[in-house]
């Protein structure tokens, strides 16, 4: 199968690679300006799957300077970060159906659950810190916190929230708006400026 070259220059973070790949495995070989041993991880590949409309990020692989990839998604695209001390270097990417895998690796059962519903939990404004939404190891990548309050809202992703500190993050009032980080997890607090009335919506959805 034809096989496709992408420059990466030194120093590049999060390359996106064109196009939207649809096979289960890629051969990777990169090639720099200077000799490196096969082993010697060469960076880190990112997968990204389409979800509620966006290209989101849900796996990082280091990869060595020539492998075989296996990726056991549909439809994916690719995005790669090299080890910062490398020179312009050139990224070789094969694809290949599974059926020519050499390892027989192959596993279905790695591929992403589904996602549920949009929960839409509405939280009523509070002076004290208040949990906006609960630990959930079954959170989808991404979400959206929005203030519908009349008051700014601080929101925190470390402990209890307070009111214009660090780590404490604030969304404007009537219609600020925080996305979730793409594959955090944890409890996420909130507390408004004093005299806050309203409501503000965790959109957080689920894996089935």
């Amino acid at each position: 199968m034809p096989t496709t070259s992408y420059a990466i220059a030194h120093g590049s973070k999060d390359v996106l690679l064109p196009g939207v790949f649809t096979d289960a495995a890629l051969t990777i070989k990169l090639i720099a300006g200077t000799a490196t041993s096969d082993w010697y991880r060469a960076g880190y590949m990112r997968i990204l799957l389409p979800l509620g409309g966006a290209w989101i990020p849900v796996r990082s692989v280091p990869i060595t300077w020539n492998q075989i990839l296996e990726i056991p998604y549909a439809s994916y695209r690719l995005s790669f970060t090299p080890q910062g001390y490398l020179p312009d270097c050139q990224i070789f990417i094969t694809p290949y159906p599974i059926s020519y895998h050499p390892m027989g690796i192959y596993n279905p059962a790695t591929l992403p659950p589904t996602t549920g519903a949009d929960s839409s939990t509405p939280i009523t404004a509070s002076a004290t810190n208040v949990v906006l939404a609960a630990a959930n190891a079954a959170r989808a990548p991404g979400g959206l916190i929005v203030n519908n309050a009349t008051k700014v809202m601080y929101a925190t992703f470390t402990g209890a929230a307070a009111t214009a500190a660090a780590p404490s993050i604030p969304i404007p009032a009537n219609g600020g708006a925080l996305d979730i980080p793409g594959g955090y997890t944890g409890a996420i607090n909130g507390i408004w400026a004093s005299g806050a009335t309203g409501t503000a919506i965790i959109h957080e959805f689920t894996y089935q």
